[in-house]
């Protein structure tokens, strides 16, 4: 925003005079009038996908604001494992599993980029990274607020955490954007490879850890980490009757003894986009390539009819069989 300096007096002085000397010498900006967006500048192609997306959001979220927390990945935890229950969790997975978060992710990596690139239009200079930023921190103070007080699977907190990072790659080609993006990807499927065969070696070693166990021997120091491991990983994927009860209380109780009883979960769900590659990546892969479908026009309705049909056939013909055998066998 242009800076205003008070004017000279009417009367003759050397301080008059020298005001008058800087205002002849360094012109002020024409200031820049910030406002929300006009009805007419809006995208509907795009506003129309980010409603879609958070409408989907909230089907993902439902069965955690009514049911345990490990109803959502485990229909078993909470007696949904039978009938038109399991229908409805394997539905759900199938078709709004990730792929909302995903959608939402593109949206806010294209909004991200369109506010920046209408500020800059107007001549806002450095006010656009400042505004930008402005918006990222209050963000993350909101999911600071919302995941412990309010809602515990926030998801505003590693958002504004990528967020702070798109700014300096907002002028990368799409090409760039989708490359950066695509190896983001890789590594986080390569992240979830690894993952997969270390449960599978740590379930092994707890087979023989309980042999051991029962046998009499003295657990070594690494055997008993591995132990608390694996259990925990139980208890997160199919709590006992007694953790699901303290879950139950938890929520039936006070509002501050919940707050309380999530804290700990929060905790380690803002602490995972800092420390681990998989969440921040699967968050920031999203908003590259949301940033780079903007570019290239796919997320404001400017390609043809026919791009749009084969994008959906292509991607679903790929991802619903993947998704539904993934499923099948998690069940299984």
């Amino acid at each position: 925003m242009a800076n205003h300096f008070p004017s000279g007096s009417s009367e003759t002085s050397p301080t008059s005079a020298r005001s008058a000397t800087i205002a002849v010498t360094f012109p002020l900006e024409d200031q820049v009038t910030l406002a929300p967006v006009r009805l007419e500048e809006r995208i509907s192609a795009l506003d129309t996908v980010r409603g879609f997306a958070l409408l989907g959001i909230l089907v993902m979220n439902i069965l955690a604001f009514g049911l345990p927390y490990a109803a959502s990945w485990n229909p078993a935890a909470a007696g949904g494992s039978t009938g038109w229950n399991l229908f409805t969790w394997a539905l759900i997975e199938v078709l709004a599993d990730g792929k909302m978060r995903a959608i939402f992710s593109l949206v806010f990596g294209a909004s991200v980029l369109l506010l920046v690139e209408r500020l800059s239009r107007k001549g806002t200079g450095v006010d656009a990274a400042d505004i930008h930023y402005r918006r990222m921190l209050w963000l993350l103070l909101f999911g600071l607020i919302h995941a412990y007080l309010i809602w515990f699977g926030d998801i505003l907190f590693p958002y504004a955490l990528m967020g702070l990072l798109l700014f300096p790659l907002r002028k990368l080609s799409s090409r760039a954007l989708l490359i950066a993006a695509g190896i983001m990807m890789l590594v986080m499927t390569g992240d979830n490879v690894r993952y997969y065969f270390q449960q599978k070696n740590e379930q092994r070693e707890y087979a023989q850890i309980l042999a051991e166990e029962k046998a009499g021997k003295t657990l070594s120091a690494d055997q008993q980490d591995t132990k608390k491991d694996w259990e925990d990983t139980l208890r997160d994927v199919s709590p006992s009757a007694d953790d699901l009860k303290k879950e139950t209380d938890a929520h039936r109780g006070s509002y501050f003894q919940l707050v309380a009883f999530r804290a700990k979960q929060v905790l380690r769900m803002h602490s995972r986009p800092i420390y681990l590659p998989n969440p921040w990546f699967d968050f920031l892969a999203m908003m590259l390539f949301g940033m780079a479908f903007l570019k290239l026009g796919i997320l404001t309705a400017a390609r043809s009819l026919r791009f749009y049909v084969w994008l959906a056939v292509l991607s679903f013909a790929i991802g619903l069989p993947a998704h539904v055998l993934l499923v099948w066998w998690f069940w299984k």
